[in-house]
């Protein structure tokens, strides 16, 4: 019967929890908004048991705020923490698809002075690889949308997304 149950689930993919779907919106929204990464960087701060996946949102969160802060210090702290928790977080799962993205993210919108933009060509590459077999639809859109909006992808790229 056990396997049964186990089969059964296999079949129909589970949706991500709500508090992900959450995290993963008020993160795109930080983007653009210093009011809400400061927010964010809040609500995973108090997480005392964090999942991979959400040390890797509180790195990224942390590599946003480095663009909001005003003092060249401040700036760098900020970078080089968050740099180092979504570094360690994507060390311990090499093929999550949202960490990659999170990194692909902040890569494409970093100043290449910082020289954080090594792994850009092949983030990119993986997510195009990638994004199909993706489950969670909500994470699979925003990395479509993400890819086709912001990446100059070739014409050969935009058909493997097709």
């Amino acid at each position: 019967m056990n396997l049964f149950v186990l089969f059964f689930l296999m079949l129909f993919p589970v949706a991500p929890d709500s508090e992900l779907l959450g995290i993963r919106a008020q993160f795109h929204e930080a983007i653009k908004e210093e009011k809400i990464a400061i927010q964010l960087e809040a609500r995973l701060h108090v997480i005392s048991d964090k999942t991979n996946l959400q040390q890797g949102y509180e790195g990224a969160t942390q590599l946003l705020l480095a663009k909001y802060a005003f003092l060249p210090n401040q700036k760098y702290q900020l970078f080089s923490k968050g740099k180092v928790k979504l570094e360690n977080a994507i060390n311990k799962d090499r093929i999550n698809p949202e960490l990659i993205y999170l990194r692909y993210i902040i890569q494409m919108n970093c100043p290449s002075f910082l020289g954080y933009n090594n792994a850009l060509r092949e983030d990119r590459n993986y997510l195009i690889r990638a994004v199909k077999s993706i489950e969670d639809k909500d994470l699979q859109k925003r990395i479509l949308v993400f890819l086709l909006s912001n990446s100059k992808l070739t014409s050969d790229e935009r058909m493997l997304l097709g």
